[in-house]
């Protein structure tokens, strides 16, 4: 004799699921994600050149003079042909300093910008993945009915026309799961690709453990 399994026996697995963009893991990845988008980010990376580059720039000029003296003098020595090395160093000129504190403050601005944006469709990529989560549990649910409901048509309890509305939902539930999970791999991917440089697949395979 087959005994009937209660049907909130079968939902029990599903409801369980694990949901996405949250757990202990979480606030990790998030920050080795934004860590990987401030390092390899273009805009990041050039702002990044300038500021090293006017960093290293010097502050002081060294330039060579060249002319003819028909005296022995001081500065140009003898009488001829001569070269001088000069070399300008200003006192009081903060112009470098001013600078090399502009290129700070523009990479600084930018960090923040491209980091704030990065999050803003961080949180799209996790409202997307509850969507997918949310019809996983509902398609598993379904699928789960459907046999418990295939069990009381073959246990003589139901008719088998009652099947069919059944099997409806599950294929409905199914296509539009694979459909919002389609789209969850296409904006990782195109996340991925515009905050993460050359770094964009190891950005990728981030999200989707953020997200999954």
């Amino acid at each position: 004799m087959r005994v009937t399994v209660p049907l909130l026996a079968l939902m029990a697995p599903a409801l369980s699921l694990a949901q996405p963009c949250t757990g202990e893991k979480y606030e990790g990845l998030v920050e080795e994600a934004v860590s990987l988008v401030t390092k390899n980010h273009p805009v990041l990376v050039a702002e990044r050149e300038v500021y090293t580059e006017q960093s290293q720039q010097k502050n002081w000029n060294v330039y060579v003079t060249t002319g003819y003296s028909v005296t022995n003098t001081f500065e140009s020595g003898e009488a001829g042909p001569n070269a001088a090395l000069r070399v300008n160093v200003p006192l009081f000129d903060r112009t470098h300093k001013l600078k090399v504190a502009t290129a700070r403050r523009l990479l600084a601005r930018e960090v923040n910008s491209v980091n704030r944006d990065f999050l803003t469709e961080l949180d799209k990529v996790c409202s997307q993945a509850y969507q997918v989560a949310e019809l996983d549990i509902l398609r598993r649910f379904y699928g789960d009915r459907l046999k418990y409901r295939q069990q009381r048509v073959d246990e003589g309890i139901d008719e088998a026309n009652s099947l069919w509305k059944e099997a409806e939902k599950v294929q409905l539930t199914e296509n539009k799961w694979l459909s919002v999970r389609s789209k969850l791999s296409s904006m990782q991917l195109t996340t991925a690709r515009e905050y993460g440089g050359t770094k964009w697949n190891q950005l990728r395979d981030l999200l989707a453990e953020i997200s999954n």
